[in-house]
């Protein structure tokens, strides 16, 4: 019974050093690939989007059939109807315009699951795994 246990507690320590070995070497991989490159092209991004319902979170109502002048990547006027010189004009044929959902719980393991959240609308979002490594993420 005590070599049982004994053999036990020995496969349990060693899982335990395996796991420590394992979280210590994917850490050390480090995230280098989180930069975000400050693109000239993005920041200088203007455009206007028209025909759009807006969903505010500040009101309990759809703007109807609005226009939208983003302005180097930044929303800059939302009006009725703008007319702004020298940028691209999406049509948005009625469809609808959300801020970005945020997901305050989640288990996240690597970068490469960011991806679907952006392309399910969710832009933010708050990671329980706590692994060290996830810190730079």
């Amino acid at each position: 019974m005590i070599k049982r246990l004994f053999k036990f507690l020995i496969f349990i320590v060693g899982l335990l050093i395996v796991t420590s070995a394992a979280a210590l070497f994917i850490d050390s991989q480090r995230t280098q690939y989180l930069t975000i490159d400050k693109s000239k092209k993005s920041a200088a991004d203007s455009y206007l989007i028209t025909h759009v319902n807006i969903i505010p979170m500040n009101q309990d109502t759809v703007l109807k059939n609005k226009t939208v002048y983003i302005k180097q990547g930044v929303i800059d006027q939302i009006a009725d109807s703008l007319m702004v010189k020298g940028v691209e004009v999406i049509n948005a044929k009625n469809k609808f315009l959300s801020p970005g959902l945020i997901d305050m719980h989640i288990h996240l393991w690597d970068r490469y699951e960011l991806g679907l959240y952006l392309s399910n609308g969710v832009t933010t979002v708050r990671n329980l795994w706590g692994m060290p490594m996830h810190l730079r993420i």
